[in-house]
């Protein structure tokens, strides 16, 4: 008997819709989880805590552990030298001495520099997927102290990322604006390939402004914003512990070994309109074991779904059965 649809991850809040919008839903998902839905934040320094001088203890990042991350911790958002705090994008921004030469170097004295580590669980690969942040090279400074003049900006910004200490990318000689301006780098689009991990893993990152505009004196300052870092998870193998089964005898469908702390079990017609279910949650709890009398023969569909005590998912699948006939072909 084969399964038509293999879901890989299932939520509790999935038992409130109907069955087929579920099954394509989660179907869409799993083949496209990392193109089109590897989108979660994972940190985020937004700055606000802004407080002038040398020390950047102030710039800690707000981070999310999604489901498939074991670890998701952020280092603070630094550099070296004084910092000034300017109105930014949203609250607070921070802006920092250039690189006035027009030459990109690495870990330049002037980079902003900060990182994230990342593990999955087990039976998971997590990705690193987009960073973002708010730019802007002003003709004229101005503090949040209060304080204001001209400004030397940078024409030119770069950037790169280490994983575990090795650069796996640079883009370097970026226009600056003159006003906040929104960046961002999808990495599957700009062929950073290498951000998809199975073990813990450091990725750093650096940011330098550089190539002042005008002249060789005075003030020569970048602003930032809003930093982020997305990423999601992606499971690469089957829950462990899906020992659920399906028979059928005559016009009985059976469902055996569901198991799980938490389980529900829908028993659908060919039209997939609900005929029977049972849930822990429900009226009608599944125990090891449950049982549906089809009324006629046909086509019907069996969808298990377990949890263990924290929601985690044990078992989550679909079968097709048919009752007074041959078994369908399996999908395509």
């Amino acid at each position: 008997m084969k399964s038509v649809l293999q879901i890989q991850r299932g939520s509790r809040f999935f038992k409130n819709l109907t069955l087929p919008i579920f099954l394509f839903a989660m179907l869409f998902a799993s083949n496209s989880l990392f193109s089109q839905t590897c989108n979660n934040r994972l940190a985020y320094w937004s700055l606000d805590n802004c407080a002038p001088g040398a020390e950047f203890s102030e710039f800690t990042a707000n981070t999310t552990k999604p489901s498939g991350f074991s670890k998701v911790n952020a280092s603070i958002f630094s550099n070296s030298g004084q910092h000034s705090c300017t109105p930014g994008i949203s609250g607070e921004g921070v802006c920092h001495n250039i690189r006035t030469s027009c030459t990109w170097v690495d870990n330049s004295s002037d980079a902003f520099k900060f990182s994230i580590t990342i593990a999955p669980e087990n039976g998971y690969e997590v990705c690193l997927s987009k960073l973002t942040f708010y730019e802007r090279a002003p003709l004229n400074y101005l503090w949040s102290s209060g304080g204001s003049g001209v400004n030397d900006p940078p024409s030119k910004y770069g950037w790169r990322i280490l994983k575990n200490g090795h650069e796996i990318g640079q883009w370097s000689g970026k226009n600056t604006s003159p006003y906040w301006s929104l960046e961002s780098f999808d990495f599957a689009s700009i062929g950073l390939n290498e951000t998809t991990v199975t073990t813990e893993t450091t990725f750093s990152f650096e940011l330098l402004g550089y190539c002042r505009t005008n002249g060789t004196t005075g003030l020569a300052l970048w602003d930032l914003d809003e930093i982020k870092l997305f990423g999601c998870a992606k499971q690469t193998t089957p829950p462990s512990g899906c020992n659920a089964t399906v028979t059928v005898d005559g016009s009985k469908i059976t469902v055996n070994n569901i198991g799980g702390t938490y389980s529900e079990v829908n028993f659908l017609n060919s039209h997939w309109q609900t005929q029977q279910t049972c849930s822990s949650w429900g009226s009608s709890p599944c125990g090891n074991m449950t049982m549906y009398t089809a009324p006629s023969g046909g086509t019907y569909y069996v969808l298990v779904k377990t949890y263990d005590a924290s929601w985690s998912v044990i078992c989550n699948k679909t079968e097709t059965v048919t009752v007074g006939g041959t078994p369908p072909p399996p999908p395509n």
